[in-house]
């Protein structure tokens, strides 16, 4: 794949690594012969500028992306705007062309969100090195004229340093080249890393990708700065080093609901990505149903949730689903009343916490079962199974979306169900909306008349076996 260009990507990554050199060897150079105050002068009108770049940039960048452009392109909208060619590219893909739909759902703001965070990650590298090279310079050239101190010779004589200014002077170049690479050179080789990286786990189990990781190791490995970048900052269980932190905290996509760092989320789980693309690889090679599970550990799923519970992904995507659904409302054809925007304040992550119990329960059952050939009546009779069923029943009534949601979906397919299959009279009982001109209704007052000191129907109560709870004997109703 990259055969013919490993020489080429060598020499590439040679030069970048002597190009560092370079300037550090520079900044050296001129921390010694510049003195502390010079130097000092520069390393504080650098940070201030940087700063007072980074404060204001990000209302600018999105005026700027919301700049008409003088170009072509058909657009939901009346203007042709970098945000709103992202948002008909996305709507085109995804919505079939429906920009309402984007709207309503307020895709349209975190679409807005991501350009913001794309185009900033541009604009500050670029501006930071030209606060560097050129907007600094300037700046200390004019602070020349007001500021003797700043001048190379006083009286027409060079100025020369003492050893204690030589070396104040050495460590502030030194903390502006650190700026230097954290602003340009570390986030590069961490975009290099995550690369690297990402192909290294799939070589894992996808041999195609194997050769690909073979000739980046010995094309972009090679690179002395990379392997440094790419091990310091690296956590026990991480994937990622300094240069791709470096990067995602740059690359940090601001949105109402939450702040996304793609790095660290990556990070968090980089631990289990060979274990889980194994797994992955593996329940597709697997013959049925049983072997699937077979091959999932309780580990994988506490491993999992510990993940989702934790992600900043969840607390975007998780709201944004509940807003679409909202707008395709009509689509889902719901005879339930359903609030998704009281569905959309739920703490999701809180939920998914709460939920890890569930998920270990249900793998239990599913592992103690046949199910490739599931019997209901051999199910009930292994007690161990239905104490798993029991307790993973309890946890989700207990969690806040169930309240809200699932019970109201399950009361719906339950309604169904018995309507399919004849037992329309039982709908209004699951419903407590009982019809009083039902036969069964009036079979029930006819019993209860027998029995006048038990108030009717609310007196009246069984347990599931049947048992009457007033009289504590089987309740007569083939009566």
């Amino acid at each position: 794949m990259l055969t013919d260009y490993i020489g080429i990507i060598k020499l590439v990554m040679l030069g970048l690594d002597i190009l560092v050199a370079l300037i550090l060897l520079r900044f050296v150079i001129t921390g010694l012969r510049r003195g502390f105050a010079r130097n000092c002068f520069r390393l504080v009108l650098i940070v201030v500028l940087v700063l007072l770049f980074s404060v204001g940039f990000k209302p600018i960048i999105r005026s700027v992306i919301n700049m008409p452009l003088p170009i072509d392109f058909d657009v939901y909208a009346d203007e042709v705007t970098l945000v709103n060619i992202v948002e008909t590219l996305v709507c085109d893909n995804m919505f079939e062309g429906d920009i309402t739909v984007l709207k309503e759902a307020n895709i349209s703001g975190l679409l807005t969100d991501v350009t913001v965070s794309a185009v900033s990650i541009v604009v500050f590298t670029v501006m930071s090195i030209l606060i560097y090279i050129l907007i600094a310079p300037i700046i200390t050239l004019i602070c020349k004229i007001f500021l003797p101190f700043l001048r190379k010779k006083q009286n027409g004589l060079r100025i020369r340093y003492g050893t204690l200014s030589k070396l104040l002077g050495l460590g502030c170049a030194l903390v502006r080249f650190a700026i230097l690479m954290m602003i340009f050179f570390v986030p590069l080789y961490g975009a290099l890393e995550i690369g690297k990286v990402v192909v290294d786990e799939a070589a894992i189990v996808d041999e195609d990708m194997k050769e690909l990781s073979v000739e980046l190791d010995e094309s972009v490995g090679s690179s002395v700065m990379l392997k440094l970048t790419s091990n310091i900052g690296k956590s026990k269980d991480g994937a990622f080093g300094l240069g791709a932190k470096t990067l995602g905290s740059r690359f940090l996509i601001s949105t109402e609901y939450a702040n996304i760092n793609i790095v660290k989320e990556l990070d968090k789980v980089g631990g289990y990505l060979p274990r889980g693309i194994e797994l992955a690889f593996s329940m597709m090679d697997a013959e049925d149903t049983n072997e699937m599970v077979a091959l999932i550990e309780e580990q994988d799923v506490i491993t999992i949730t510990d993940y989702l519970a934790d992600s900043k992904v969840i607390k975007i995507v998780y709201p944004v689903a509940m807003n679409y659904l909202e707008a395709n409302e009509e689509m889902l054809e719901l005879d339930v009343d359903i609030d998704f925007k009281e569905l959309a304040n739920i703490d999701i992550s809180k939920d998914l916490k709460n939920l890890q119990p569930f998920f270990i329960s249900v793998l239990h059952c599913a592992k103690k079962l046949d199910l490739e050939h599931l019997d209901v009546f051999e199910i009930l009779k292994k007690k161990d199974v239905i104490d798993e069923a029991l307790n993973a029943i309890n946890i989700v009534l207990n969690l806040e979306i169930t309240d809200k949601l699932v019970l109201k979906l399950a009361t719906e397919y339950l309604n169904d169900a018995l309507k399919e299959n004849g037992f329309e009279y039982l709908v209004d009982l699951i419903n407590n909306d009982i019809n009083k001109e039902n036969n069964y209704y009036l079979d029930a007052v006819k019993i209860s008349e027998n029995y006048p000191n038990i108030r009717f129907p609310d007196g009246w109560k069984a347990n599931i076996n049947g048992v009457d709870l007033n009289l504590q004997f089987p309740a007569e109703w083939e009566q």
